[in-house]
Parts: C-alpha cells; structure tokens; sequence
C-alpha cells in the first residue's frame, strides 16, 4: 500500500507551493506606475472602519468601552510596513486594562495582531482604492487574568472613494476564534462598517461612522448566548485633526443604537504618523 503521503506526493506537494509562492510574489511585486505613485488616494483616518490604504506608519491608539460588567481600556502600538507595492504587513502590540464591578483590576499585554494587506484595485482617475486580507491573533495575554489566550483569523476587504471634499470607506470581515479560553463554542462574527467624512479645511475634517456586528456562532462568559444571532449597530461621530502633513489625530465617542450590545459606550483615540 502506498502511504498517503509518500516521497513522490510530498516532492509534488513541494512543487506546486514553491510556484504558487513565487507567482504570488511576483505579482504582488509589480513596481506602481510613477504616476500613480505620486498621485496617490488620501483617505481620513477612521475610529472603527479600516482603511483601504497601503502605507508605511506607526499608529497609536486608546480605546476605553464602559459596559455593564465594569470597565476596559486598551493601549495599542501597531506599526505598518509597506514590504512591497501592493502588501502591506502590520504588528499591533496591545496593553489591557480590564476594571470589572465585581473583582481586582488587571493589566497586561494582551493578544498581539499580525495581519497582511493587498491592494487588488486603485483608479486615479476616481479616487477609488480596494484592499483585502487578513489578520491573525495569537495568543500572548494571560488566560487566568482575563488578559487574551485567542487564537483567531479574521479576512477583511476594504474599499474606499473621494468626490472632492467628500470621502466614503465601507469594510467587510469575518472572525473564527480558532481557540479560545471562554467555555462553549468557537466564536465566529461578521462586522461592517461604513465611514463617512467631509473635509471642511485641509486639517480640519469631522466624520460619522455607522458599523454592525453580528455573533454568527459561540458563546462568551460575558453575555453567554444573549448576542448570538442579533444584530448590534453603533454609531461613531467623530474628528480628524492633521497636525502636520504626516502627523493625524483624531478622536471619536461609539454609542450603540440597539438593545444588543457589548459596551452601553466607548471612546476612541488614535494617532498616526506615516513615514
């Protein structure tokens, strides 16, 4: 009997990855026309919504969410390095901070978020620019302190357009935990958003996000099985503040609009510095 994975099979097996690694990267590895490198698309910096851009920045982040259970901050340093013209890769490094009603506070790294990003399209002429991929969390928080302990993978796509000083951002994802600590079943999760900004000035520009989250499968300690199935929806008004041509600020408040939902409030605030 032949093993099923024999000598032959594997050598084949070998093959076929090495072509499919270097297709890939040559076509990733494209060089941009220089035309279009120099007009490139500027999009606004949302709170929730992702961005269909391919940069090279360091982002810093807090987010703090008030729930029925106590209170979570979250400090976030990502950086994002554009290895090629048409990928992007991004390590995001958070510290949690959780201070629930009942118990001690903790804090702690929390699961650290690798991702990879693909620019599929872009149009000068409209002001449009698509990007998808995905994102990965591993597991580097302390599961007994409440801090992380998931493994999950979470593909996006993003797509953005401008019409002069109006500007539109809608993304899609969809999350499986792979391994959790919470008891019951794997958690899997489909969120939306779409963002929307005005640019008053060249430095001055207010947006409103509108996202939705919907539990497809799982439970967690927190709302056992209360969110599965229903659809939560958020609204997120907020401000860009441009410092400097690299240098963005910006600052917002997300406020559920249904009875399903995981904070009754969260305030969000970044700063991103391209390079």
């Amino acid at each position: 009997m032949v093993p099923f994975f024999s000598s032959k099979r594997r050598r084949w097996h070998i093959r076929y990855s090495v072509v499919l690694f270097v297709a890939l990267l040559s076509f990733f590895a494209v060089p941009v026309l220089a035309d279009e490198a120099a007009q490139k698309v500027e999009f606004i910096y949302p709170l929730i919504v992702r961005r269909p851009v391919l940069e090279t920045l360091l982002d810093l982040t807090v987010d703090h969410e008030k729930g029925r259970d106590g209170r979570e901050t979250e400090l976030v340093a990502e950086i994002e390095l554009r290895a090629l013209p048409r990928w992007l890769v991004a390590l995001e490094v958070p510290l949690l901070i959780t201070d629930p009603e009942k118990g001690a506070t903790q804090a702690g790294v929390s699961d650290i978020g690798i991702s990879n990003r693909f620019l599929l399209l872009r149009s000068i002429e409209h002001q449009a620019q698509v990007t998808g991929g995905f994102e990965l969390t591993v597991p580097s928080g302390s599961k007994s302190r409440g801090l992380g302990g998931e493994t999950a993978i979470e593909p996006f796509l993003v797509g953005g357009i401008r019409f002069k000083e109006f500007q539109l951002l809608i993304d899609a994802a969809y999350a499986w935990t792979l391994n959790s600590p919470d008891p019951g079943e794997r958690k899997q999760e489909f969120s939306a958003g779409l963002a929307a900004g005005y640019e008053l000035t060249e430095r001055f520009i207010p947006l409103l996000e509108l996202t939705t989250v919907r539990k497809v499968r799982g439970i967690n300690e927190e709302d056992s099985s209360a969110l599965r199935g229903k659809e939560q929806i958020y609204l997120t008004p907020g401000l860009n503040l441009k410092l400097r041509d690299e240098v963005v600020l910006r600052f917002g408040v997300q406020l559920p609009v249904t009875n399903a939902r995981e904070f009754d409030y969260a305030i969000h605030l970044g700063l991103s510095w391209e390079f």
